[in-house]
């Protein structure tokens, strides 16, 4: 029969030889609130865009531009306001370096003033943080009432005007839309065009969702969008994923709809590969008996050069609450794509890589927060919604990371989450070598509870403990525990050990130096795994 084992393995975080070391930080910049939205690594930092408020109002949102040193620690923050309006800089992830040298972004500028709805502002940044231009784009909102909702992406032609799509919503009909523009080389606007829903009315697709862009050719543009049914709840809730293709004027050439999916949300990441195709990433759904009536996997869809579907990796464990948010190329035949999972009452960030023929190479999930034993309510939350490629080869990754658990050893709220990861998607060093482990036992044998491997390293700890958890067969339905005690006997650290392919932190920063005891349990309370740890300050 076939039997679960667990591998939890222990390896020190090291610096790799360009100085590039893994992190997993969360950061709250001195704001009750912090998410980052857009990350661009260079070869000499990162740089990141998000957004710090220390009031919970739109109005009050203040744009963050840092750098961040290799070791994860700030070297630049500059925070972008107004007096009336509050600058919102993490909803997509569309910071683009400019043929200037310089930076550039579409945020969302949400305004106080009666009559006016919220507005985009074009950003331009010197690589000090320095804020360049400032631009607040009204035209979409006088036209054609439309009020702004969140930006997508842009990017730069070679002249240094900027084509870029952003969310509206019509305050006449309340239909969502989908508006293209080119700016200016000084972020002025040059034209517009914008795209709605189909229909009114119980059963139409009033909302057009936006959700990236492509430079196809030199004549083409492609938006990546989904249209979606106002009635929400089982059956009669749709969602399908709609391109449209416009000119460099962004006049309509063509568009497709793809209606044979039921719920198919978010055309994310949209990237044009070599032989002329497209790939796109998201979150498809099924139905069910219950509340919510629908829940997730993630998708990776190749489109041909025709835009027919050509394959589709359907990602995640059980169905739940899976969703990828981008895709970075890191050569012609292979990607990365970045989002989170929610499943078995865990929340974390997620790594796909995967080829041009739609095989996944690895998966790799992320935790800062751990949910704790005694934690009924709302888990820790963690999202990531951009990725780059390093010049070590590996990742650096944003989003959020929320502890809901106050414990004076965690930060407490909504926190920026940065995460640098190898080439092989690690945390801890090596952790690929689980990833091709046979998971069939052909023995009769009954295992009553699996066989636990497990190195503390580095022992003696003085800020972290990592571990990779590798549970090899996907027929065990039992999570196990994995607890710290101190010599008093009390519980310090515990965390559920239920997602395969997952990096698990303890953070020992705030512990007494002395020694410690690790133990894995399992959910009977059998302990399959006991050993000491050094705390040395």
């Amino acid at each position: 029969m076939k039997f679960a084992t667990i591998f939890i393995l222990f390896l020190l975080m090291s610096s790799i030889s360009s100085g590039q070391e893994v992190l997993n930080e969360r950061y709250d910049i001195n704001y009750l609130s912090c998410i980052f939205g857009s990350v661009i690594a260079t070869d000499s930092c990162y740089y990141v865009t998000g957004q710090g408020s220390n009031q919970f109002s739109n109005s009050s949102y203040e744009g963050a531009f840092l750098k961040f040193n290799f070791d994860g620690s700030i070297n630049i923050q500059q925070m972008h306001n107004n007096d009336t309006i509050g600058i919102d800089l993490w909803e997509s992830p569309n910071l683009i370096k400019t043929l200037d040298g310089n930076f550039a972004q579409i945020g969302t500028a949400w305004g106080t003033t009666a009559g006016i709805g919220t507005r985009y502002v074009f950003l331009k940044f010197a690589p000090n943080g320095d804020t360049l231009q400032t631009v607040l784009i009204d035209e979409f909102y006088f036209q054609n009432n439309d009020s702004g909702i969140q930006p997508s992406i842009f990017f730069q032609n070679a002249d240094s005007t900027y084509i870029g799509v952003a969310r509206i919503e019509n305050l006449n009909t309340y239909n969502g839309g989908a508006v293209v523009f080119k700016l200016s080389k000084n972020g002025d606007v040059l034209w517009h065009n914008t795209f709605y829903g189909i229909g009114s009315g119980l059963n139409a697709f009033t909302v057009l969702l936006p959700k990236s862009l492509v430079n196809y050719d030199t004549n083409k543009i492609v938006i990546g969008a989904s249209i979606i049914s106002n009635s929400v709840g089982y059956e009669d809730f749709r969602a399908h994923i709609k391109l449209i293709t416009v000119d460099t004027l962004g006049n309509l050439l063509i568009s497709k709809t793809f209606w044979e999916d039921s719920v198919n949300l978010y055309c994310m990441g949209l990237t044009k590969t070599y032989d002329n195709g497209l790939l796109y990433c998201g979150q498809y759904g099924r139905y069910f008996d219950g509340p919510n009536a629908i829940n997730y996997k993630g998708h990776i869809t190749k489109l041909d050069a025709n835009f027919d579907e050509e394959w589709r990796l359907l990602l995640g464990g059980a169905w739940s609450d899976w969703v990828l948010r981008n895709i970075t190329v890191i050569n012609d035949t292979q990607f990365v794509a970045v989002g989170d999972a929610y499943v078995d009452n865990n929340n974390s960030g997620w790594l796909v890589k995967f080829n041009i023929n739609g095989e996944v190479l690895w998966e790799r999930n992320y935790y800062k927060v751990p949910r704790y034993e005694n934690e009924l309510g709302t888990i820790p939350k963690h999202e990531l919604y951009d990725v780059d490629l390093t010049m070590d080869s590996g990742f650096v990754m944003v989003g959020q990371s929320t502890n809901y658990y106050q414990n004076v050893a965690d930060a407490y709220g909504q926190q920026g989450w940065l995460l640098k990861v190898d080439k092989y998607g690690c945390l801890v060093p090596n952790c690929q070598q689980y990833d091709n482990i046979d998971t069939t036992d052909t023995t009769d044998t009954v295992v009553v509870e699996p066989i636990i491997t497990t190195e503390l390293y580095p022992n003696p700890a003085n800020t972290n403990l990592y571990y990779y958890h590798t549970q090899i067969s996907s027929d065990s339905t039992q999570n196990y525990w994995a607890y710290l005690f101190n010599m008093q006997g009390q519980r310090v650290q515990q965390f559920e050990l239920s997602q395969n392919n997952m990096t698990y932190i303890m953070d020992v920063t705030n512990f007494a130096s002395g020694t410690y005891v690790f133990k894995v349990v399992s959910q009977n309370g059998h302990i399959l795994k006991t050993k000491k740890v050094i705390v040395q300050h």
